[in-house]
């Protein structure tokens, strides 16, 4: 409970922020990599990096309140893949139409997305809560033969894995509301600082400019991450699905991430036979973002192992 209202209290500090008024403006995003794609009748905003490489490309499913633009900051050592990076929808720049946004709703996006961009081989990578989503696809479409490895980066998914904060907010109707209507630039920042990131000089500000712009300061966006909240948070435990997961699986987790702690990495990595576990030092929930370099070299070599074709030239 002390944490509970640690967090309350963050909500009202906040309040003497920057709530309503202008959004920030990302420095340097990306302009030449973004795309728009329809899918089940809502409007995908997703990075299509180094569309041109030959190879299964990667697909990149962010987490809670992320968005696809992180993978930005690790494309370029992944090894001259394709990396393509969806803001799921109710986040970032994609629609964000008032339903409600459950694990369920999800799985038939990524069926969708894939089916509009005629993926026919890929590489599937999830961060936390697109981890649980990415596992569970593996788990009960794994079987069509698309996905060449799994990639899973401190997922988030199994029976009590939730932390007292989010566990609390998600059960706690209305109050879900109000906290996401306190929202403003100062909260973003110091949610993450606090508890995404290990060190929090490496946080890209452009990162937080984006997430805060795309969502926050987005036509429906605090509904739906609240609602996403409600939803898609503290349910579904996948403890029982995991086994059934049948392709290469790498799951990579930072030391010292203060969201999903270490501890989970092994309950994760041995329900899944035959995965492999790497431990990222000197980080947080963020590996692909705060220690890029380690986080892509063992996804490359993870996925050079699996004997999936590379790039030309590679």
């Amino acid at each position: 409970m002390r944490r509970i209202l640690v967090v309350l209290a963050a909500f009202a500090v906040a309040l003497g922020g920057c709530v309503g008024g202008e959004p920030p403006v990302v420095e340097n995003l990306p302009e030449a990599s973004e795309r728009s794609v329809e899918v089940n009748g809502v409007a995908i905003h997703y990075f299509d990096f180094n569309p041109g490489a030959a190879g299964p490309p990667f697909l990149w499913l962010h987490g809670y309140s992320g968005c696809g633009y992180e993978a930005y900051f690790i494309q370029d050592d992944l090894a001259g893949r394709r990396v393509i990076a969806p803001d799921l929808p109710g986040l970032g720049r994609s629609g964000k139409p008032d339903i409600e946004y459950d694990l369920s709703y999800y799985l038939n996006f990524v069926r969708g997305f894939i089916e509009a961009l005629g993926l026919d081989e890929f590489v599937l990578i999830g961060h936390s809560l697109g981890g649980k989503i990415a596992a569970v696809y593996t788990a009960l479409d794994g079987e069509m033969g698309m996905i060449s490895a799994l990639v899973l980066i401190a997922p988030y998914g199994l029976d009590g894995e939730a932390g007292e904060i989010v566990g609390f907010l998600s059960n706690t109707g209305d109050l879900v509301n109000v906290s996401f209507n306190l929202h403003s630039q100062t909260l973003i920042d110091v949610a993450v600082r606090l508890n995404v990131f290990h060190d929090p000089e490496k946080i890209p500000e452009d990162l937080i400019d984006y997430i805060a712009s795309a969502t926050f300061y987005s036509e429906n966006g605090v509904r739906a991450l609240a609602n996403i909240t409600r939803n898609a948070i503290a349910r579904d435990p996948i403890d029982w699905l995991l086994p059934e997961i049948a392709v290469p699986t790498l799951i990579v987790w930072g030391e010292n991430d203060r969201i999903l702690s270490f501890r989970h990495a092994e309950t994760f990595a041995a329900l899944i036979d035959g995965s492999r576990l790497v431990a990222v030092q000197e980080c947080g929930h963020m590996p692909h973002v705060e220690q890029q370099t380690a986080t892509a070299d063992a996804i490359t070599a993870f996925v050079a192992a699996t004997g999936v074709t590379a790039p030309a030239g590679q």
